[in-house]
């Protein structure tokens, strides 16, 4: 009898120890507004855009809390696909981005050494994202700023 009061005892314990842990993406999940603001450019072709859009978007999760990526969704679009020391590195639209503790964006692994290339971007809370995609250089510019705003 005491075996199975000892065994039952550590049960309890072992259950009511189990901690959950949270998730802080959460919060940022969900359905957005987004404004993007997409400058383009070839001196070579002698093309430029510099257009103001507006899309409908989400934030959602991808992997476990430990991998603490979010995909943030605002578009189909391709801005960047090359090969860094045989990694191949590709940035959509709709990407999946590294979130810190301090609600910083960053793109998994970076993005190698391309010119004026880099992506910076943050949440200011819960509800708003700020965020700037620039790839470039050698006469070639593809800009994207985007704000955010969750429904």
């Amino acid at each position: 009898m005491r075996k199975i009061t000892f065994l039952l005892i550590i049960a309890l314990f072992t259950v009511a120890c189990k901690k959950e842990t949270t998730d802080f993406r959460t919060s940022y999940e969900g359905n957005w507004l987004f404004s993007i603001h997409k400058k383009y450019g070839n001196v070579n072709y002698g093309n430029y855009i510099d257009t103001t859009y507006s899309a409908t978007g989400f934030v959602k999760k991808v992997g476990d809390v430990h991998d603490s990526l979010l995909e943030i969704h605002y578009g189909t679009d391709t801005i960047f696909n090359g090969i860094d020391h045989g990694t191949v590195k590709i940035v959509t639209e709709h990407s999946s981005l590294k979130i810190s503790m301090s609600k910083t964006l960053s793109y998994p692994g970076g993005f190698g050494e391309y010119g004026n290339t880099y992506l910076i971007g943050k949440f200011d809370d819960n509800n708003h994202l700020e965020m700037t995609v620039s790839i470039g250089g050698l006469g070639y510019w593809n800009l994207r700023e985007i704000t955010g705003s969750k429904k």
